[in-house]
C-alpha cells in the first residue's frame, strides 16, 4: 500500500485522506470573464477545495494550419473547429489569471492551473501558482512535465488515453526528478466517458504496485466512478463545471454539470468519507444503547455455595451484565463461592477468590 504523502499548502494528501475536490474551469467561461466569476463563486458554494484554469496561447497547443492533419474527426464533440480555432475559442486569457487567483482566494479555495508550453509555466510561475495540473493529452510531453517538476510544487497528471508503455515512460520521466509531490489522476478520454469504461482498478495498481497516490479525473455524467475511487482511496477529484445558462454553448458541455449536479457530486464523495469513517476498533456513542444484546454468563438454575459450575447451571445468553463469555470454559468445574439465585449474572467474585 502507498505509504506516500503530497504536501498541498494547508492540508496532506494520502490514501484515504479527505479528498481534495477541484473544480475544473475549462473553456466554461465561453471566454466572458463575468462567466468565470460566477463559476468560482458556484464552485465555492459547492464545498470543493480548489478551481482549476487551462493556462495556452493556440500555439501553446497546435499549429495554424488547415491541413487534414489538424482537422478533428466527424465523431468528434468538437466536430466543427480545427485543432487551432478550437484551442483558439476555449482559452482563459492570461490577463485574467491574476483577478481570477485572487477571487477564488477570496472564496477560501485554492486556485491552479493546466500549462502547456513551458512558456505557460514560466508565467504561471510569476503568479505564485500554487499546483500544477498535467492533461492527459500531455503525458507523453516530458519536456513540459520536466519543467513543471523543476517547480518543486505538487503535480496531478492524468493518464487519459495513456497505454502501458507510455505510462513506463512516464514513471521513467518522474524518477529522474527529486520533486516526489505526485498524484497520477485516472481517467479516460471519452466525452463523456462511460463508467463501465473508469477501470478503477487502476487506482489499486497505482497505489498498490507503484507507490504512487492516485485520483480521479472524472468526464462522466454521474458520480458513480466518483463513489467508487472514493471507497479506493483516491485523494484528489477533478469534474468540468458549467453554467446552467451555457449549458448549449459550452465547448465542453458534453461532459461538464452543471450547479446542481456539481453540488450532488461533491455532496456523494463527502458521504464516502463518512461512510468509511476509522479503522478503529471501538464502541460508538449509537451503538452504546444496543449493546444489551451482547451475551455474557448467567446461571440458569439455583446453586448453592461450594456447588460446582456445570453446563447445566450456568450458560452464555443474552443481555450483557454477567461475566464476560471468554471465561466461560475456566469457571466450569469451579465452585460457587456464594448462594447464587437462578437467572443472575455471574461476577468474578463468584468464581474466584479475591
Amino acid at each position: 500500500m502507498s505509504n506516500n504523502i503530497v504536501k498541498l499548502q494547508d492540508r496532506n494528501l494520502y490514501r484515504y485522506c479527505n479528498p481534495f475536490i477541484v473544480a475544473e474551469i475549462s473553456s466554461n467561461h465561453n471566454q466572458k470573464f463575468e462567466n468565470a466569476i460566477e463559476l468560482i463563486d458556484i464552485a465555492a458554494e459547492a464545498n470543493v477545495d480548489a478551481v482549476k484554469f487551462q493556462t495556452f496561447e493556440p500555439e501553446s497547443l497546435t499549429l495554424n494550419s488547415n491541413k487534414k492533419y489538424f482537422q478533428l474527426s466527424r465523431t468528434s464533440n468538437w466536430k466543427n473547429y480545427n485543432q487551432f480555432s478550437l484551442y483558439s475559442k476555449g482559452a482563459t486569457p492570461k490577463s485574467w489569471h491574476k483577478e481570477l487567483y485572487n477571487h477564488a482566494k477570496s472564496r477560501s479555495i485554492t486556485p491552479f492551473s493546466t500549462p502547456f508550453s513551458v512558456k505557460d509555466v514560466e508565467f504561471l510561475e510569476e503568479i505564485g501558482n500554487p499546483i500544477y495540473k498535467i492533461a492527459s493529452y500531455e503525458s507523453n510531453h516530458f519536456e513540459l512535465i520536466s519543467e513543471v517538476l523543476k517547480t518543486n510544487k505538487p503535480v496531478f497528471i492524468s493518464i487519459g488515453g495513456t497505454d502501458l508503455n507510455d505510462f513506463k515512460l512516464l514513471i521513467n520521466c518522474l524518477n529522474k526528478s527529486s520533486n516526489k509531490q505526485i498524484v497520477i489522476m485516472n481517467c479516460v478520454c471519452s466525452y463523456p466517458a462511460l463508467p463501465k469504461e473508469s477501470n478503477m482498478k487502476k487506482i489499486i495498481s497505482l497505489f498498490e504496485d507503484y507507490n504512487l497516490l492516485a485520483g480521479f479525473s472524472d468526464h462522466s455524467l454521474d458520480s458513480s466512478a466518483a463513489i467508487v475511487a472514493a471507497s479506493l482511496g483516491a485523494v484528489v477529484f477533478e469534474k468540468h463545471l458549467m453554467l446552467q445558462s451555457d449549458e448549449r454553448e459550452s465547448l465542453d458541455k458534453d461532459f461538464s454539470s452543471n450547479q446542481k449536479q456539481f453540488q450532488q457530486y461533491v455532496n456523494d464523495i463527502r458521504k464516502v468519507q463518512e461512510i468509511l469513517g476509522s479503522s478503529e476498533f471501538k464502541l460508538l456513542e449509537s451503538e452504546k444503547i444496543n449493546t444489551n444484546s451482547r451475551r455474557s454468563i448467567f446461571s440458569t438454575t439455583k446453586i448453592k455455595k461450594g456447588e460446582q459450575f456445570t453446563k447445566e447451571n450456568v450458560a452464555v445468553v443474552r443481555p450483557i451484565g454477567g461475566l464476560h463469555p471468554k471465561y466461560i470454559s475456566e469457571i466450569i468445574g469451579k465452585e460457587a463461592k456464594r448462594n447464587i439465585d437462578e437467572h443472575e449474572p455471574l461476577k468474578l467474585e463468584d468464581v474466584f477468590q479475591d
